[in-house]
């Protein structure tokens, strides 16, 4: 399933501008994802973070590229891109995960201890095009595995129904825990 596909890794920062790394590459891949490819990632991350915001009914974008290499963040974010059927020089973006620290402050679930968690690994966006294919979970699961964190380590910002549904099928993340700051976590985060 997953032969035909590259994730890519994509982030800005002050000292180095923009970097991207090839963090899979399926089985059945015979071109590189080069500079010519790189060319392409303005237009994906702007592309899927209009898609997402309309998914999601929101007013405007949340990721876009100019919010990647302006705002002062780590955030990294997760392109996967697949060939396209006629053309394996060409490819497709079909969805992303946008992957930030923040300093957050998380109540448990009686709202009784609010304890400080610093560079904690937030799911900030995510889409997938053609859903109901394995992509998300491929996706997710990756990032995970990136970061050496599971599931119930992250923190969801203002995660959908369908996002919440999707936690609890592939990861069991069944009970949330809404927060303040409109993040959400689960009981096994803490």
């Amino acid at each position: 399933m997953n032969n035909d596909l590259i994730v890519v890794a994509v982030n800005h920062n002050i000292q180095r501008g923009l970097h991207y790394e090839v963090v899979f590459k399926g089985n059945n891949i015979n071109s590189n994802f080069d500079d010519t490819s790189v060319s392409h990632l303005s237009e994906w991350i702007d592309t899927l973070g209009e898609e997402s915001a309309k998914a999601q009914n929101l007013k405007q974008s949340i990721t876009s590229y100019k919010k990647l290499i302006d705002e002062r963040n780590d955030d990294k974010i997760y392109i996967i891109v697949k060939t396209d059927d006629y053309n394996d020089h060409n490819w497709i973006a079909v969805g992303f995960v946008r992957l930030g620290t923040k300093d957050l402050w998380f109540a448990d679930r009686d709202n009784t201890n609010l304890r400080q968690f610093c560079n904690c690994f937030c799911i900030l966006d995510f889409y997938v095009r053609n859903q109901r294919q394995g992509l998300g979970y491929f996706l997710i699961s990756l990032v995970m595995k990136s970061v050496s964190t599971p599931a119930a380590q992250f923190a969801y910002d203002r995660p959908t129904k369908a996002m919440l549904t999707f936690l609890d099928k592939h990861f069991g993340l069944s009970r949330p825990l809404p927060q303040h700051n409109h993040f959400i976590i689960f009981e096994n985060f803490f």
